[in-house]
Formats: C-alpha cells, structure tokens, sequence
C-alpha cells in the first residue's frame, strides 16, 4: 500500500458550466452514464461532470476534463491521505 498518498481539491467557479446541479445524470443505468460520459469529453463544453461515487453510497464525485481551457486556472490544495 502506498504510503505517501494525498488527496486534493479546488474550487470551482459557477461561471465554468454546469456540474448537473439537479442531479439529472447520477441515478442512471451504466450504458446511459458511459454515453454521457463520452459525449462530455468529446464536446468538451464544460470543466466538469457530476458522477455517482463509486465507493460512498449516495455521495458524489467530479470528473474534471484536463483539456478544458479553464482546468488551468483551478487553484489546488492537498492533504496527506490517512488510510
């Protein structure tokens, strides 16, 4: 197990496009999420995409999409990962 592991955030500003406020994408079958998935990355309008935790039942994850001109100008902070 590695040891040296962190985890890290940003903040991500309102005006940077929608991460599905109303949850519309979270509770759907895997088809239907890996199709929205790949026409996220394909259209590449939005910094970020709201997905269902896979590991915390009812939390959430961000995806964020690396080639968006804004994932630049994200401010990072970190913390070592406690296992």
């Amino acid at each position: 197990m590695p040891r040296k592991l962190r985890y890290a955030w940003a903040e991500i500003p309102a005006k940077l496009g929608s991460l599905d406020p109303t949850r519309q994408f979270v509770r759907r079958s895997l088809g239907e999420t890996a199709e929205i998935g790949k026409q996220w990355l394909v259209h590449g309008d939005e910094l970020g995409i709201r997905v269902p935790s896979a590991l915390i039942p009812g939390e959430d994850n961000v995806q964020l999409n690396p080639a968006h001109p804004d994932y630049e100008t994200l401010q990072w902070d970190s913390l070592p990962y406690e296992w």
